[in-house]
């Protein structure tokens, strides 16, 4: 399994902390691929992350 991640993500850390336990049970090999959110927000045409610039996503997490 390819696992793509961006460090600075709050949900990549969640599944960083628990991917090796779980893809152990499963038996399934893990491929680490991290990637940069930032230069796909800007392809957007965000200036900033969604949480800021979206109000109410920024208040739900």
């Amino acid at each position: 399994m390819e696992l793509w991640f961006d460090l600075a993500s709050n949900y990549s850390y969640l599944t960083l902390m628990r991917i090796d336990r779980l893809a152990e049970e499963a038996g399934v090999e893990v491929r680490w691929e991290p990637f940069l959110l930032g230069p796909i927000f800007e392809a957007f045409g965000w200036k900033s992350s969604p949480f800021v610039l979206q109000k109410e996503k920024g208040a739900y997490v």
